[in-house]
């Protein structure tokens, strides 16, 4: 499709308005990841359909509204489709450092208390015994026990849709003194940045967002990752920075 579509005009109230307009970029490519191996491509399309899968997996797992999911991986299209999938199903997404020290590692858990845990094959044996979040492998192959995908269930409409003030995001501060302390925002804090964002129309539709950094940090969350879903363009994600 040319040009920009007529609901990305700035006036997302919250992040379920921002996921809801996901359906008119179908084949339009939203993750593009370099590995080794070549560049995997996810469009808006498959990735809105993993997510909601996954969201409808989640609540039909007992995830409640509110309930903090917490992200312990580098980015990679199955950590967007997570913390998607979170967002879907009117959860709080707290991203964390995958470079945190064992102790802060541990008190960010127990501080955050996540009901679920998205997390990779190497981060399982750094992660405190005692923390009852469960597990699940970003990694995993298809169909394998303990794997994202077999959270999936069909989804069910209406999706649970929070207003403004609800809780969207919950973000660890690394701190000068003391163990981090979470910072949360809520869907207003998130729509009023991309509503400013898109109102420039520093984007165009064939440009596409270079994302370097880690998403645990505010601003490759809201700059580098939502913000070009927002405009409608893809996200690249680089082998290595």
């Amino acid at each position: 499709m040319d040009g920009t579509p007529a609901s990305r005009t700035g006036a997302f109230e919250t992040l379920h308005d921002l996921l809801d307009t996901f359906a008119d970029l179908g084949e339009r490519p939203l993750v593009i990841r370099y590995r080794p191996e070549g560049a995997e491509t996810w469009t808006y399309g498959e990735v809105t359909a993993a997510a909601e899968r996954l969201a409808a997996g989640l609540m039909a797992q007992g995830l409640a509204p509110g309930d903090p999911v917490a992200l312990l991986a580098e980015a990679r299209a199955e950590w967007i489709i997570a913390c998607l999938a979170a967002l879907r199903a009117g959860a709080v997404v707290v991203p964390l450092d995958v470079q945190f020290g064992g102790e802060t590692l541990e008190h960010v858990l127990r501080d955050a208390a996540p009901r679920y845990l998205f997390t990779v094959s190497g981060q399982l044996q750094r992660l405190p015994v005692g923390v009852s979040a469960k597990r699940v492998l970003l990694d995993a192959p298809e169909g394998a026990e303990g794997g994202w995908r077999t959270l999936a269930a069909e989804p069910r409409a209406p999706w649970p849709r929070g207003g403004p003030e609800t809780g969207a995001a919950l973000f660890y501060t690394s701190g000068t003194t003391g163990p981090p302390k979470g910072v949360p925002l809520t869907q207003r804090n998130l729509a009023f940045q991309l509503n400013t964002l898109v109102r420039t129309g520093i984007v165009g539709p064939a440009d596409r967002v270079l994302l370097p950094l880690p998403l645990h940090h505010v601003y490759p969350f809201v700059m580098g990752m939502l913000a070009p879903m927002a405009f409608g363009v893809p996200i690249i994600l680089p082998q290595s920075l």
